[in-house]
């Protein structure tokens, strides 16, 4: 096919032969020019012929190869550029991750000592000269005192060991002066030989997670120490009855040791009579109500010795997955409860005194009141009898004007006597009334409130009922109705009194109130010795006073006894 033919009718698609062959043409074409030059010279045709052939097809070859490797270069910078700015795009996206957490991102370099800083560096290096940012010693320059020598500990065990990672904290001077702590966690990269190239790591400020483990630290070291020293026994153990923990006051409390305790079941050391209960409260509370219980028990220490303790038991549920366990805190009360033996035998011994002293009392005032009432009365009569002797015999020898003066001073003398024999049953009747023992409690009431209101002019209301009462609780129901009534006469500027007495199932009830000025049962003017002696009555007589006022409202005394004889103090005392 001529040449022109080639040129001038490309196919309609050409593909890479047809694109190839001007290449082939051309190569042809010069090695025909190069056969005619060389066949002036060579006197070879066919040599010369073969020789420029092969050198038109190198030409085409070298040609054809040189525009495949510019294309596939073009093509790989190409690419070359796409990952770099990926690779840029990423290292942005990641700078501002970083600088998003708070966080400072570094690379160092461990043969030159340069770093790379990432993230938010602000906090750190405002203040920090810049040839000092880029180099280990800028970091070097923000730790503090304190921990240098762990940081610089760290850097050289990279050196012999072969360690490839970075775990530790420390505290470095921020912009603002003060020091942050910071939690350094980072990756080593070594060479084949282990040798340290680089460290790239992650600083994360952690001070208030610090702070937080440190006021944690303290606050367990707080509990520990208050667990340990305080003068109470602590013990923890499961809701099945075993111990898990105990402080050194409770083994104190059981004379025993840790060891011991712990090898042995809750309560195990309980008084054999008060086992029974302990159990029963441990059951109720494993169901969950009532959460706590408080209880007096007795631990037999192991000289056999009793101690008394007062023990709270609470059961403790924790957070969600633990399980429940229970909390028991002792307090010794030995020392107390020996305290209060020894004052309730005192008080035993203090009331059968009293009793036997209010016994004594009220026999000498019955004789008094025989003696006043016998002796004096029948000596005041017979005087009485003797003026009226001395009266017949003057007026029958002596005339009425001579006897005159002496008849005036024997009538005066007889009415003085009268006087004294009013006064002498009065007193008499005051020590001991007579009526009390002849005909009872509510006679009695009813006479003293009949002469109370004679003597007083206030109005008295007096309901009493016959009850059946002891000698005993009849006297002293007597005595404190005349100390009420006449604290009223004297303190309470009264115009009216009621006073009761009623059976109230098995007891007895003495209630006495007024109308007057009141005043506060609180207040020493309210806790006189009348009132002093009302209280200690009612105990006597097995039963109990109380006493209600309101300034300007008046006062209201209620004397509950009980209606069969009370028991006597010295029984109480021999009682176990």
């Amino acid at each position: 096919m001529p040449e022109s033919s080639l040129l001038e009718s490309p196919p309609a698609d050409p593909g890479p032969s047809a694109r190839s062959r001007p290449i082939v043409v051309t190569a042809l074409a010069s090695a025909a020019a190069l056969a005619v030059v060389s066949g002036l010279v060579a006197e070879d045709l066919r040599t010369t012929l073969v020789t420029a052939l092969a050198g038109g097809a190198m030409i085409a070859i070298a040609w054809w190869t040189g525009r495949a490797g510019r294309a596939r270069e073009s093509a790989l910078r190409t690419r070359l550029a796409t990952l770099e700015a990926e690779a840029q795009a990423r290292e942005v996206r990641s700078e501002a991750f970083v600088r998003a957490m708070h966080d400072i991102a570094y690379r160092h370099v461990i043969a030159t000592d340069e770093v790379r800083w990432t993230g938010a560096i602000e906090d750190l290096f405002d203040t920090l000269p810049e040839p000092l940012r880029g180099h280990l010693d800028g970091w070097r320059s923000l730790l503090h005192p304190d921990d240098v020598a762990v940081a610089e500990a760290t850097l050289s065990n990279l050196r012999t060991s072969d360690d490839t990672r970075i775990d530790s904290e420390y505290r470095l001077r921020t912009a603002d002066g003060s020091y942050r702590w910071f939690h350094d966690r980072g990756v080593v990269r070594r060479d084949v030989d282990g040798s340290a190239l680089e460290i790239e790591g992650l600083l994360r400020d952690v001070t208030n997670s610090v702070r937080l483990r440190n006021a944690l630290a303290e606050e367990q070291a707080r509990m520990q120490a208050t667990f340990d020293q305080t003068a109470l026994g602590v013990a923890e153990g499961t809701t099945g009855g075993r111990l898990t923990r105990v402080n050194p006051r409770y083994c104190e409390i059981l004379g025993r040791s840790e060891e011991e305790i712990l090898s042995r079941r809750f309560g195990e050391y309980t008084h054999p009579d008060d086992r029974g209960a302990e159990q029963a409260h441990l059951q109720i509370m494993q169901r969950g109500t009532p959460v706590s219980y408080s209880r007096e028990k007795r631990y037999l220490r192991p000289d056999g010795k009793v101690v008394w303790v007062t023990i709270t038991v609470s059961l403790v549920r924790p957070l969600a997955g633990r399980e429940p366990f229970f909390s028991a805190i002792l307090e010794d009360v030995t020392a107390r409860r020996e305290a209060e033996r020894e004052a309730a035998e005192s008080r035993t011994r203090l009331a059968r005194y009293a009793e036997t002293l209010t016994l004594a009392i009220e026999a000498e005032r019955t004789r008094i009141a025989r003696e006043i009432h016998d002796a004096l009365g029948q000596a005041l009569t017979s005087l009485k009898m003797d003026i009226a002797w001395v009266r017949r015999r003057l007026s029958r020898d002596v005339d009425a004007v001579t006897g005159a003066p002496i008849t005036d001073r024997l009538d005066g003398m007889a009415t003085f006597i009268d006087e004294t024999i009013v006064v002498a049953r009065r007193l008499a009747g005051e020590l001991r009334p007579a009526i009390l023992d002849s005909l009872g409690l509510a006679p009695a009431l009813r006479a003293h409130a009949l002469d109370f209101a004679r003597r007083t002019e206030i109005v008295f209301d007096c309901d009493v009922a016959e009850l059946p009462l002891p000698r005993t609780t009849a006297t002293a129901l007597y005595r404190i109705a005349l100390e009420a009534c006449t604290n009223v006469a004297r303190h309470a500027r009264a115009t009216h009194i009621w006073l009761s007495l009623r059976a109230v199932g098995e007891d007895a009830v003495l209630e006495i109130r007024d109308d007057g000025v009141g005043f506060d049962p609180g207040s020493r003017s309210g806790s006189g010795m009348g009132l002093v002696g009302i209280t200690e009555r009612a105990m006597l007589a097995g039963g109990q006073a109380r006493i209600e006022s309101t300034p300007g409202h008046g006062a209201i005394i209620r004397v509950r006894v009980p209606i069969a004889a009370a028991p006597s103090p010295a029984d109480a005392l021999e009682a176990p």
